[in-house]
């Protein structure tokens, strides 16, 4: 009995300490964890990109003011993601979405530690719509940067992280990625009727920050801070109409993956500017340089 009754003693002993072990272990992952959003939020209130001539919109996913209040528990749908440039702070281009079967979700655990928006991989046609001429038009220049992890559940179309204009011949301005094979990706940015301008890299899952800069003479695309492509030409007849986020005005082209940030200028930023935005962007959400 001495022996039995010992042993239930050290067995309750056992389980204890066990509990106190998973309690710290959770205890430490949620301390790290709110260290890791706090340092995100530190690095975007101190980043230069306020202060850089040309914002039009800039749409992140960490402060508190990005998102309505309600919606920042994992699995909420985002009818609102708000637009945090100062420089039209009086005017913001927030991006909305009234549909409840449309919202994309708000996703708090996923691989890169921080929140991100997660479209498509529910299997509705996720958007958030944008004020006409949030992206430039016309033959304008721009510079759009953008963070985002890559799926491959859905369709494999050209998945549109951002998207404006017209289903006609050179109207559209999308940039986004599609998928060529299991395991090449391609990051686009197509004006509709021209063939695609793109940059092809390894499919992983994983953050990756993609820059899109027109100058009306020559087109590039940046991957991790890095050249990936560039092809001269311009002439391009984009409309105001028609600017989404996650996807297009039309039935196909939804974006696949996660978001975690989007930032348009109306002009083609110099080389100077650009790495400060990439190198802001690229520390923040932990991708290395390539």
């Amino acid at each position: 009995m001495k022996k039995s009754a010992f042993s239930v003693i050290e067995l309750s002993i056992v389980i204890l300490v066990i509990g106190i072990l998973i309690g710290g272990v959770l205890q430490g992952s949620r301390l790290l964890s709110k260290s890791r959003l706090e340092h995100a939020r530190r690095l975007t209130e101190s980043s230069p990109v306020n202060s850089i001539k040309g914002l039009v919109a800039w749409f992140e996913t960490t402060l508190e003011q990005s998102f309505l209040d309600a919606e920042t528990s994992d699995g909420s749908t985002i009818s609102e993601w708000h637009d945090i440039s100062s420089q039209r702070s009086n005017n913001p281009k927030n991006a909305t979405q009234e549909t409840v079967v449309y919202r994309p979700i708000y996703s708090s655990n996923n691989i890169t530690g921080l929140p991100m928006i997660r479209f498509y991989i529910d299997g509705t046609n996720d958007h958030l719509l944008l004020p006409d001429g949030t992206v430039p038009y016309n033959d304008s220049p721009y510079s759009v940067f953008t963070i985002h992890v890559p799926s491959r559940t859905g369709a494999l179309i050209f998945h549109r992280i951002l998207n404006s204009g017209e289903n006609v011949t050179n109207l559209n301005n999308a940039f986004g990625y599609v998928p060529l094979s299991a395991t090449i990706d391609c990051l686009f940015n197509m004006w509709w009727g021209d063939s695609p301008f793109s940059a092809e890299l390894p499919y992983e899952q994983i953050a990756r920050q993609a820059s899109f800069l027109y100058d009306t003479s020559n087109r590039y695309i940046y991957t991790n801070g890095s050249l990936s492509n560039t092809v001269a030409g311009g002439g391009r007849t984009s409309t105001s109409a028609n600017n989404v986020i996650g996807g297009w005005a039309y039935a196909s082209g939804t974006f696949s993956g996660h978001i975690g940030e989007i930032i348009i200028f109306d002009r083609a930023l110099d080389t100077d500017e650009r790495e400060a935005v990439e190198q802001y962007l690229l520390k923040k959400w932990g991708i290395k340089s390539s």
